[in-house]
């Protein structure tokens, strides 16, 4: 798998990370200076999340689906969070803090999946 992170003005890229190099980068994670995170598989399927330790957004691509994770109680109610590259618009049950990150991440560098627990919108859905 590679892991891709915000750094400076670019991306950095590692590949073949451990889970360890993983949760060190996501415990960094800033709105400002180091805001998003991409973790691909071979086949290109990847999770993502941008944001900040408290208020952030994990996407998840398998295979043509690309889908934004939320918590079960769902609230449509339109919220937005901030990253470097500006605000993203989401559902206020689709705000995520970092240990649902870390749980996800860790989920996915295992197993190519993300938790039961969270459900998934398109995103191409309203």
């Amino acid at each position: 798998m590679i892991f891709e992170y915000e750094s400076g003005n670019g991306t950095r890229k590692i590949e073949s990370s451990t889970l360890k190099t993983i949760f060190q980068h996501l415990n960094e994670i800033n709105p400002r200076l180091k805001s998003y995170f991409i973790l691909t598989k071979e086949n290109g399927d990847y999770l993502q999340c941008a944001g900040s330790k408290l208020r952030l957004t994990i996407e998840y691509k398998q295979s043509e689906t690309h889908s934004v994770l939320g918590i079960e109680k769902e609230n449509k109610e339109p919220i937005s969070i901030n990253y470097s590259g500006g605000a993203i618009s989401l559902k206020r049950n689709e705000i995520l803090s970092i240990s649902d990150a870390l749980k996800t991440f860790e989920t996915f560098f295992n197993t190519g999946n993300v938790p039961n627990e969270y459900i998934l919108r398109k995103v191409d859905e309203h």
